[in-house]
């Protein structure tokens, strides 16, 4: 699968995200909450620029994992993309999850 300039440019950013962040350590979650807020933006746009140009989404993506080394979760809610990061407790369904749609 051919990556989009788009999603490159989202992963490029939060890794780079991730190392200007990385000395607050996990117990600081403001920031590490922003960088899966960016990827899963990133992805979201992914997902946007296939359906203009395939007419469809994706039926999956390639993905990364978020800041806490979980994967991200991509999936299709009646058609349309809901992007998911398990958050810092690594459990789903739960508060501290960061969802898009």
């Amino acid at each position: 699968m051919k990556y989009a300039p788009e999603i490159l440019f989202g992963i490029g950013m939060s890794v780079f995200l991730a190392y200007a962040v990385s000395w607050h350590g996990p117990s600081h979650r403001t920031p590490l909450t922003n960088v899966a807020r960016f990827q899963l933006d990133a992805y979201l746009n992914y997902a946007n620029a296939s359906k203009r140009k395939h007419g469809d989404y994706p039926k999956q993506i390639p993905l990364t994992t978020d800041p806490w080394d979980s994967p991200y979760q991509y999936t299709l809610v009646n058609n349309a993309p809901r992007l998911c990061s398990l958050g810092p407790d690594r459990v789903a369904k739960t508060p501290d999850d960061i969802c898009l749609k």
